[in-house]
Protein backbone atom coordinates (compact mmCIF):
# COMPACT_ATOMS: atom_id res chain seq x y z
CA UNK A 1 0.00 0.00 0.00
CA UNK A 2 1.27 3.45 -0.87
CA UNK A 3 2.11 5.72 2.05
CA UNK A 4 2.48 9.51 2.31
CA UNK A 5 6.24 8.97 2.17
CA UNK A 6 5.93 7.53 -1.33
CA UNK A 7 4.56 10.81 -2.74
CA UNK A 8 7.33 13.08 -4.11
CA UNK A 9 8.40 15.90 -1.82
CA UNK A 10 7.45 18.60 -4.35
CA UNK A 11 3.84 17.40 -4.16
CA UNK A 12 3.70 17.20 -0.37
CA UNK A 13 3.08 20.07 2.05
CA UNK A 14 5.24 19.87 5.16
CA UNK A 15 3.16 20.17 8.35
CA UNK A 16 6.04 20.49 10.79
CA UNK A 17 5.91 23.48 13.11
CA UNK A 18 5.47 24.74 16.66
CA UNK A 19 2.09 23.13 17.32
CA UNK A 20 1.87 24.18 20.96
CA UNK A 21 2.84 27.73 20.11
CA UNK A 22 0.21 27.96 17.37
CA UNK A 23 -2.59 26.75 19.62
CA UNK A 24 -1.46 29.09 22.40
CA UNK A 25 -1.52 32.05 20.02
CA UNK A 26 -5.07 31.31 18.97
CA UNK A 27 -6.07 30.77 22.57
CA UNK A 28 -4.99 34.33 23.37
CA UNK A 29 -7.08 35.68 20.49
CA UNK A 30 -10.29 33.62 20.63
CA UNK A 31 -10.30 32.28 24.21
CA UNK A 32 -10.06 28.95 26.02
CA UNK A 33 -13.60 27.83 25.30
CA UNK A 34 -13.31 28.21 21.51
CA UNK A 35 -10.00 26.32 21.46
CA UNK A 36 -11.41 23.51 23.61
CA UNK A 37 -14.38 23.25 21.24
CA UNK A 38 -11.99 22.75 18.31
CA UNK A 39 -9.84 20.24 20.17
CA UNK A 40 -12.92 18.09 20.76
CA UNK A 41 -13.03 17.38 17.02
CA UNK A 42 -9.75 15.50 17.41
CA UNK A 43 -11.57 12.88 19.50
CA UNK A 44 -14.50 12.71 17.09
CA UNK A 45 -12.17 12.15 14.14
CA UNK A 46 -9.74 9.82 15.90
CA UNK A 47 -8.26 7.20 13.57
CA UNK A 48 -9.29 9.14 10.46
CA UNK A 49 -7.43 11.61 8.27
CA UNK A 50 -8.40 14.54 6.08
CA UNK A 51 -6.48 14.80 2.79
CA UNK A 52 -6.55 18.03 0.75
CA UNK A 53 -5.60 18.13 -2.94
CA UNK A 54 -5.20 21.26 -5.07
CA UNK A 55 -2.81 22.51 -7.77
CA UNK A 56 -0.37 24.81 -5.95
CA UNK A 57 1.18 25.44 -2.55
CA UNK A 58 1.82 29.15 -3.24
CA UNK A 59 -0.03 32.08 -4.78
CA UNK A 60 -3.73 32.81 -4.57
CA UNK A 61 -6.30 32.53 -1.81
CA UNK A 62 -6.77 28.75 -1.83
CA UNK A 63 -3.12 28.08 -1.04
CA UNK A 64 -3.13 30.73 1.69
CA UNK A 65 -6.19 29.18 3.32
CA UNK A 66 -4.73 25.69 3.30
CA UNK A 67 -1.28 26.75 4.53
CA UNK A 68 -2.64 27.60 7.96
CA UNK A 69 -5.74 25.40 8.03
CA UNK A 70 -3.65 22.25 7.62
CA UNK A 71 -1.10 23.32 10.26
CA UNK A 72 -3.82 24.29 12.74
CA UNK A 73 -5.77 21.06 12.24
CA UNK A 74 -2.70 18.98 13.03
CA UNK A 75 -1.86 21.18 16.02
CA UNK A 76 -5.33 20.40 17.36
CA UNK A 77 -4.82 16.65 16.94
CA UNK A 78 -6.78 16.29 13.68
CA UNK A 79 -4.68 14.28 11.21
CA UNK A 80 -4.58 16.38 8.04
CA UNK A 81 -2.44 16.15 4.87
CA UNK A 82 -2.11 18.35 1.77
CA UNK A 83 -0.86 17.41 -1.69
CA UNK A 84 -0.75 19.16 -5.04
CA UNK A 85 -1.24 17.66 -8.47
CA UNK A 86 1.35 18.15 -11.18
CA UNK A 87 0.41 19.38 -14.62
CA UNK A 88 2.07 20.51 -17.83
CA UNK A 89 1.75 23.98 -19.37
CA UNK A 90 -1.19 22.98 -21.56
CA UNK A 91 -3.04 21.59 -18.54
CA UNK A 92 -2.77 24.84 -16.61
CA UNK A 93 -3.74 26.86 -19.69
CA UNK A 94 -6.78 24.62 -19.97
CA UNK A 95 -7.77 24.85 -16.31
CA UNK A 96 -7.35 28.63 -16.38
CA UNK A 97 -9.80 28.48 -19.27
CA UNK A 98 -12.13 26.47 -17.03
CA UNK A 99 -11.80 29.10 -14.31
CA UNK A 100 -12.66 31.94 -16.70
CA UNK A 101 -15.53 30.02 -18.27
CA UNK A 102 -17.02 29.16 -14.88
CA UNK A 103 -16.74 32.80 -13.85
CA UNK A 104 -18.63 33.89 -16.98
CA UNK A 105 -16.29 34.24 -19.95
CA UNK A 106 -18.21 34.19 -23.23
CA UNK A 107 -17.26 32.69 -26.61
CA UNK A 108 -15.56 29.80 -24.84
CA UNK A 109 -14.51 26.72 -26.80
CA UNK A 110 -16.02 24.51 -24.13
CA UNK A 111 -15.66 21.34 -26.18
CA UNK A 112 -11.97 22.06 -26.72
CA UNK A 113 -11.37 22.81 -23.05
CA UNK A 114 -13.16 19.67 -21.93
CA UNK A 115 -11.37 17.56 -24.52
CA UNK A 116 -7.90 18.77 -23.49
CA UNK A 117 -8.77 18.38 -19.81
CA UNK A 118 -9.95 14.79 -20.25
CA UNK A 119 -6.99 14.01 -22.49
CA UNK A 120 -4.57 15.08 -19.76
CA UNK A 121 -6.21 12.77 -17.24
CA UNK A 122 -6.37 9.93 -19.77
CA UNK A 123 -2.79 10.24 -21.01
CA UNK A 124 -0.58 12.27 -18.67
CA UNK A 125 -2.05 12.31 -15.19
CA UNK A 126 -0.72 8.95 -14.05
CA UNK A 127 2.77 9.67 -15.33
CA UNK A 128 2.95 12.94 -13.40
CA UNK A 129 0.81 12.00 -10.40
CA UNK A 130 0.99 8.22 -10.17
CA UNK A 131 2.13 8.03 -6.56
CA UNK A 132 -0.51 10.51 -5.41
CA UNK A 133 -3.31 8.72 -7.26
CA UNK A 134 -2.25 5.36 -5.84
CA UNK A 135 -2.20 6.81 -2.34
CA UNK A 136 -5.70 8.28 -2.71
CA UNK A 137 -6.99 4.95 -4.02
CA UNK A 138 -5.80 3.13 -0.92
CA UNK A 139 -7.25 5.49 1.67
CA UNK A 140 -9.68 4.00 4.16
CA UNK A 141 -13.44 4.52 3.74
CA UNK A 142 -13.20 6.36 7.07
CA UNK A 143 -10.83 8.96 5.60
CA UNK A 144 -11.90 12.19 3.88
CA UNK A 145 -10.51 13.64 0.64
CA UNK A 146 -11.17 17.32 -0.12
CA UNK A 147 -10.52 18.25 -3.76
CA UNK A 148 -10.16 21.97 -4.50
CA UNK A 149 -11.37 23.71 -7.68
CA UNK A 150 -11.41 22.42 -11.29
CA UNK A 151 -7.76 21.38 -11.68
CA UNK A 152 -7.99 18.11 -9.69
CA UNK A 153 -11.79 17.68 -10.03
CA UNK A 154 -11.40 14.71 -12.41
CA UNK A 155 -9.60 12.69 -9.72
CA UNK A 156 -13.04 11.43 -8.70
CA UNK A 157 -12.76 9.05 -11.66
CA UNK A 158 -9.77 7.32 -10.03
CA UNK A 159 -11.51 6.72 -6.69
CA UNK A 160 -13.87 3.86 -5.85
CA UNK A 161 -17.36 4.64 -4.61
CA UNK A 162 -16.62 2.61 -1.48
CA UNK A 163 -13.33 4.45 -0.89
CA UNK A 164 -12.82 7.56 1.25
CA UNK A 165 -15.46 10.25 1.72
CA UNK A 166 -15.02 12.63 -1.22
CA UNK A 167 -15.75 16.37 -1.07
CA UNK A 168 -15.27 18.96 -3.81
CA UNK A 169 -14.61 22.52 -2.67
CA UNK A 170 -15.02 25.21 -5.34
CA UNK A 171 -13.76 28.71 -4.61
CA UNK A 172 -15.09 30.39 -7.79
CA UNK A 173 -18.15 32.61 -8.29
CA UNK A 174 -20.20 30.54 -10.76
CA UNK A 175 -23.42 32.53 -10.75
CA UNK A 176 -23.15 33.25 -14.51
CA UNK A 177 -20.96 30.49 -15.99
CA UNK A 178 -20.53 29.32 -19.53
CA UNK A 179 -23.35 26.81 -19.76
CA UNK A 180 -21.50 23.96 -21.48
CA UNK A 181 -18.43 24.18 -19.25
CA UNK A 182 -20.60 24.25 -16.13
CA UNK A 183 -22.62 21.28 -17.38
CA UNK A 184 -19.44 19.20 -17.66
CA UNK A 185 -18.09 20.35 -14.30
CA UNK A 186 -21.45 19.60 -12.67
CA UNK A 187 -21.51 16.10 -14.15
CA UNK A 188 -18.22 15.42 -12.36
CA UNK A 189 -19.09 17.32 -9.19
CA UNK A 190 -22.32 15.44 -8.47
CA UNK A 191 -20.29 12.24 -8.09
CA UNK A 192 -18.75 13.63 -4.90
CA UNK A 193 -20.30 13.00 -1.49
CA UNK A 194 -20.55 16.73 -0.89
CA UNK A 195 -19.93 20.02 -2.67
CA UNK A 196 -18.61 23.04 -0.76
CA UNK A 197 -18.92 26.57 -2.16
CA UNK A 198 -18.28 30.02 -0.73
CA UNK A 199 -21.97 30.75 -1.19
CA UNK A 200 -24.62 28.13 -2.02
CA UNK A 201 -26.07 30.53 -4.57
CA UNK A 202 -22.94 30.08 -6.67
CA UNK A 203 -23.61 26.41 -7.42
CA UNK A 204 -27.13 25.24 -6.54
CA UNK A 205 -28.79 26.50 -9.77
CA UNK A 206 -26.52 24.20 -11.78
CA UNK A 207 -26.90 20.98 -9.80
CA UNK A 208 -30.51 19.91 -10.48
CA UNK A 209 -31.65 20.05 -6.88
CA UNK A 210 -28.69 18.15 -5.45
CA UNK A 211 -28.98 18.41 -1.67
CA UNK A 212 -25.44 17.85 -0.42
CA UNK A 213 -24.25 21.43 -1.01
CA UNK A 214 -22.59 23.36 1.82
CA UNK A 215 -21.56 26.99 2.23
CA UNK A 216 -18.08 27.71 3.58
CA UNK A 217 -16.51 31.15 3.27
CA UNK A 218 -12.70 31.36 3.23
CA UNK A 219 -10.60 32.60 6.13
CA UNK A 220 -7.31 34.26 7.02
CA UNK A 221 -4.55 33.33 9.40
CA UNK A 222 -4.05 36.22 11.84
CA UNK A 223 -0.51 35.07 12.70
CA UNK A 224 0.86 34.65 9.20
CA UNK A 225 3.57 36.97 7.93
CA UNK A 226 0.92 38.77 5.88
CA UNK A 227 -1.38 39.48 8.83
CA UNK A 228 0.64 39.55 12.06
CA UNK A 229 1.47 42.77 13.88
CA UNK A 230 4.23 44.94 12.41
CA UNK A 231 6.28 47.71 13.95
CA UNK A 232 5.27 51.10 12.51
CA UNK A 233 8.86 51.87 11.61
CA UNK A 234 9.16 48.61 9.66
CA UNK A 235 5.93 49.43 7.83
CA UNK A 236 7.30 52.82 6.77
CA UNK A 237 10.65 51.34 5.76
CA UNK A 238 9.09 48.71 3.54
CA UNK A 239 6.74 51.01 1.64
CA UNK A 240 9.44 53.68 1.26
CA UNK A 241 11.63 51.08 -0.45
CA UNK A 242 9.14 51.13 -3.34
CA UNK A 243 9.22 54.89 -3.76
CA UNK A 244 6.14 55.76 -1.70
CA UNK A 245 6.37 59.33 -0.44
CA UNK A 246 5.75 59.94 3.25
CA UNK A 247 3.09 62.47 4.18
CA UNK A 248 0.83 61.78 1.18
CA UNK A 249 -2.23 59.51 1.21
CA UNK A 250 -1.73 56.12 -0.41
CA UNK A 251 -4.43 54.10 -2.16
CA UNK A 252 -3.67 50.37 -2.39
CA UNK A 253 -5.14 47.39 -4.17
CA UNK A 254 -3.66 43.94 -3.48
CA UNK A 255 -4.58 41.23 -5.99
CA UNK A 256 -3.45 39.12 -8.88
CA UNK A 257 -3.23 40.98 -12.17
CA UNK A 258 -6.44 39.41 -13.38
CA UNK A 259 -9.13 41.01 -15.60
CA UNK A 260 -11.78 40.25 -12.98
CA UNK A 261 -9.82 42.29 -10.39
CA UNK A 262 -9.90 45.19 -12.92
CA UNK A 263 -6.44 46.67 -12.28
CA UNK A 264 -6.85 49.02 -15.26
CA UNK A 265 -10.09 50.24 -13.68
CA UNK A 266 -8.21 50.85 -10.43
CA UNK A 267 -5.91 53.23 -12.30
CA UNK A 268 -8.97 54.99 -13.73
CA UNK A 269 -10.45 55.35 -10.24
CA UNK A 270 -7.17 56.84 -9.03
CA UNK A 271 -7.21 59.32 -11.90
CA UNK A 272 -10.78 60.38 -11.00
CA UNK A 273 -9.74 60.92 -7.40
CA UNK A 274 -6.79 63.02 -8.49
CA UNK A 275 -8.99 65.02 -10.87
CA UNK A 276 -11.18 65.92 -7.92
CA UNK A 277 -8.25 67.56 -6.18
CA UNK A 278 -7.06 64.81 -3.84
CA UNK A 279 -3.27 64.62 -3.63
CA UNK A 280 -2.55 60.92 -3.26
CA UNK A 281 -0.55 58.00 -4.60
CA UNK A 282 -1.55 54.55 -5.86
CA UNK A 283 0.12 51.18 -5.30
CA UNK A 284 -1.04 48.14 -7.26
CA UNK A 285 0.44 45.30 -5.21
CA UNK A 286 0.21 42.12 -7.24
CA UNK A 287 1.30 38.56 -6.62
CA UNK A 288 1.93 35.62 -8.88
CA UNK A 289 0.71 32.03 -8.77
CA UNK A 290 2.30 29.07 -10.50
CA UNK A 291 -1.09 27.77 -11.72
CA UNK A 292 -2.08 31.07 -13.42
CA UNK A 293 -0.62 31.46 -16.93
CA UNK A 294 -2.45 34.75 -17.63
CA UNK A 295 -0.61 36.93 -15.16
CA UNK A 296 2.28 37.91 -17.43
CA UNK A 297 0.03 39.04 -20.27
CA UNK A 298 -2.13 41.08 -17.91
CA UNK A 299 0.95 42.70 -16.40
CA UNK A 300 1.91 43.96 -19.87
CA UNK A 301 -1.55 45.53 -20.27
CA UNK A 302 -1.38 47.19 -16.87
CA UNK A 303 2.12 48.54 -17.38
CA UNK A 304 1.08 50.12 -20.69
CA UNK A 305 -1.98 51.75 -19.08
CA UNK A 306 0.26 52.95 -16.24
CA UNK A 307 2.65 54.52 -18.76
CA UNK A 308 -0.21 56.40 -20.41
CA UNK A 309 -1.59 57.90 -17.20
CA UNK A 310 -1.07 61.64 -16.62
CA UNK A 311 -0.32 60.68 -13.01
CA UNK A 312 2.14 57.90 -13.89
CA UNK A 313 4.84 59.13 -11.49
CA UNK A 314 2.45 58.57 -8.57
CA UNK A 315 1.42 55.05 -9.62
CA UNK A 316 3.55 52.22 -8.26
CA UNK A 317 3.39 48.62 -9.48
CA UNK A 318 4.69 46.45 -6.67
CA UNK A 319 5.45 42.73 -6.83
CA UNK A 320 3.83 41.48 -3.65
CA UNK A 321 5.28 37.98 -3.45
CA UNK A 322 6.84 38.94 -0.09
CA UNK A 323 4.00 38.67 2.46
CA UNK A 324 5.70 41.19 4.76
CA UNK A 325 5.47 43.79 1.99
CA UNK A 326 1.76 43.07 1.52
CA UNK A 327 1.26 43.43 5.27
CA UNK A 328 3.07 46.77 5.27
CA UNK A 329 1.12 48.22 2.34
CA UNK A 330 -2.25 47.25 3.82
CA UNK A 331 -1.31 48.83 7.14
CA UNK A 332 0.13 51.99 5.60
CA UNK A 333 -2.72 52.63 3.14
CA UNK A 334 -5.12 55.50 3.63
CA UNK A 335 -7.60 53.37 1.65
CA UNK A 336 -7.42 49.70 0.65
CA UNK A 337 -9.46 49.09 -2.51
CA UNK A 338 -10.85 45.92 -4.03
CA UNK A 339 -12.45 46.93 -7.32
CA UNK A 340 -13.38 43.45 -8.48
CA UNK A 341 -15.88 42.98 -11.29
CA UNK A 342 -16.73 39.54 -9.91
CA UNK A 343 -15.31 37.99 -6.79
CA UNK A 344 -15.61 34.56 -5.22
CA UNK A 345 -14.81 35.96 -1.78
CA UNK A 346 -11.94 38.44 -1.63
CA UNK A 347 -9.42 37.45 1.04
CA UNK A 348 -7.48 40.68 0.52
CA UNK A 349 -10.56 42.47 1.85
CA UNK A 350 -10.57 40.21 4.91
CA UNK A 351 -6.87 40.91 5.50
CA UNK A 352 -7.38 44.67 5.31
CA UNK A 353 -10.41 44.61 7.61
CA UNK A 354 -8.44 42.60 10.16
CA UNK A 355 -5.80 45.35 10.15
CA UNK A 356 -8.53 47.97 10.76
CA UNK A 357 -7.84 49.51 7.36
CA UNK A 358 -10.33 51.78 5.62
CA UNK A 359 -11.76 49.55 2.88
CA UNK A 360 -13.60 50.51 -0.32
CA UNK A 361 -14.79 47.55 -2.40
CA UNK A 362 -17.22 46.65 -5.13
CA UNK A 363 -20.52 45.28 -3.89
CA UNK A 364 -20.11 41.91 -5.57
CA UNK A 365 -19.83 38.22 -4.67
CA UNK A 366 -18.29 37.30 -1.34
CA UNK A 367 -17.34 40.91 -0.61
CA UNK A 368 -20.98 41.46 0.34
CA UNK A 369 -20.48 39.03 3.24
CA UNK A 370 -17.67 41.18 4.62
CA UNK A 371 -18.11 44.93 4.11
CA UNK A 372 -21.26 46.77 5.15
CA UNK A 373 -21.41 50.18 3.50
CA UNK A 374 -20.90 52.98 6.01
CA UNK A 375 -20.59 50.51 8.90
CA UNK A 376 -17.31 48.59 8.44
CA UNK A 377 -16.09 50.28 5.26
CA UNK A 378 -17.57 51.51 2.00
CA UNK A 379 -18.96 49.65 -1.00
CA UNK A 380 -19.63 50.85 -4.53
CA UNK A 381 -22.29 49.35 -6.81
CA UNK A 382 -21.14 46.81 -9.37
CA UNK A 383 -21.51 47.30 -13.10
CA UNK A 384 -22.74 44.94 -15.78
CA UNK A 385 -19.89 43.01 -17.40
CA UNK A 386 -19.70 40.34 -20.03
CA UNK A 387 -17.78 37.10 -19.79
CA UNK A 388 -14.56 38.77 -20.94
CA UNK A 389 -14.59 41.01 -17.86
CA UNK A 390 -15.57 43.94 -20.06
CA UNK A 391 -18.39 46.39 -19.47
CA UNK A 392 -21.52 45.77 -21.49
CA UNK A 393 -22.27 49.49 -21.46
CA UNK A 394 -19.65 52.23 -21.61
CA UNK A 395 -21.79 54.75 -19.72
CA UNK A 396 -22.55 52.18 -17.02
CA UNK A 397 -18.84 51.47 -16.54
CA UNK A 398 -18.00 55.18 -16.46
CA UNK A 399 -20.63 55.69 -13.76
CA UNK A 400 -19.18 52.72 -11.90
CA UNK A 401 -15.69 54.26 -11.98
CA UNK A 402 -17.04 57.61 -10.81
CA UNK A 403 -19.11 55.97 -8.06
CA UNK A 404 -16.12 54.02 -6.83
CA UNK A 405 -13.96 57.15 -6.84
CA UNK A 406 -16.64 58.99 -4.86
CA UNK A 407 -16.55 56.26 -2.21
CA UNK A 408 -12.75 56.48 -2.06
CA UNK A 409 -13.06 60.21 -1.38
CA UNK A 410 -15.66 59.49 1.33
CA UNK A 411 -13.16 57.13 2.92
CA UNK A 412 -10.35 59.68 2.70
CA UNK A 413 -12.59 62.25 4.37
CA UNK A 414 -13.97 59.94 7.08
CA UNK A 415 -11.94 61.63 9.82
CA UNK A 416 -12.66 60.30 13.32
CA UNK A 417 -15.11 57.76 11.87
CA UNK A 418 -12.14 55.83 10.43
CA UNK A 419 -11.31 54.31 13.81
CA UNK A 420 -14.91 53.25 14.42
CA UNK A 421 -15.30 51.60 11.00
CA UNK A 422 -11.89 49.97 11.34
CA UNK A 423 -12.74 48.50 14.73
CA UNK A 424 -16.01 47.07 13.42
CA UNK A 425 -14.28 45.52 10.43
CA UNK A 426 -11.65 43.83 12.57
CA UNK A 427 -14.23 42.42 14.98
CA UNK A 428 -16.28 41.00 12.11
CA UNK A 429 -13.21 39.11 10.86
CA UNK A 430 -12.42 37.76 14.34
CA UNK A 431 -16.01 36.58 14.72
CA UNK A 432 -16.49 35.04 11.26
CA UNK A 433 -13.42 34.77 9.05
CA UNK A 434 -10.44 33.45 11.00
CA UNK A 435 -8.92 30.02 10.32
CA UNK A 436 -10.38 28.74 13.59
CA UNK A 437 -14.02 29.47 12.75
CA UNK A 438 -13.71 28.14 9.21
CA UNK A 439 -11.88 24.99 10.29
CA UNK A 440 -14.78 24.31 12.64
CA UNK A 441 -17.25 24.83 9.77
CA UNK A 442 -15.27 22.44 7.55
CA UNK A 443 -15.12 19.77 10.24
CA UNK A 444 -18.89 20.01 10.74
CA UNK A 445 -19.33 19.43 6.99
CA UNK A 446 -16.90 16.49 7.09
CA UNK A 447 -18.83 14.86 9.91
CA UNK A 448 -22.15 15.48 8.18
CA UNK A 449 -20.91 13.71 5.02
CA UNK A 450 -18.94 10.93 6.69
Amino acid sequence: MNSPQSIPADQTFCVDGDKDGLVAAYRRLIGDHAVADLQAYGDRLAGRKIVHVNSTFAGGGVAEILQREVLLANALGISTEWYRIRGNADFFETTKGFHNALQGKVNVDAAGLIGRYRSFYANGARELNGELIAYLQHLSPRDIVVIHDPQPLHLINFLDTDGPVKLWRIHIDTTCPDRDTMAYVSSEAIRYDGIISTMKEYVTPHLNGLGNVYALAPSIDPFSEKNCDMDAGEVRRRVAAYGIEAGRDLLVQVSRLDPWKDPVGVIQVFEKVRQQGRDCQLALVFNSADDDPEGTAMETVVRERHRQSPYATDIHLVCGDDPWDVNAFQRYAAVVMQKSLREGFGLTVTEALFKEAMVVATEVGGITLQVKDGYSGFTAPACGVNGDARSMDGDDYENHIKGFADKVICALEAGEKRAVLGSRGRQAVIDKFLTTSKLKNLLDIVLACA
